[in-house]
């Protein structure tokens, strides 16, 4: 069996249709977990469990948002 260990420090990285305050941000994220809970806790978003918050949150469905583990100079 192959085991990838997950408990190392990564990062969010935000690669298309996010606002520009986001663009070129290493936000730290937490794997396995959820890229809402990671842009709550970098202040990027309001919190999604309040009012009708997560109606606001909708559109981000169409961002594309990765979790990287290290960055590769080439």
């Amino acid at each position: 069996m192959i085991r990838q260990v997950l408990d190392s420090s990564w990062t969010l990285v935000a690669l298309d249709g996010v606002p520009d305050a986001w663009r070129g941000r290493d936000l730290p994220a937490t794997v396995p977990g959820c890229v809402h809970t990671d842009l709550l806790a970098a202040g990027l978003i309001p919190d999604p469990y309040l009012e009708r918050n997560e109606l606001e949150l909708l559109p981000s469905e169409a961002r594309t948002i990765v979790d990287r583990r290290c960055r590769l100079a080439l």
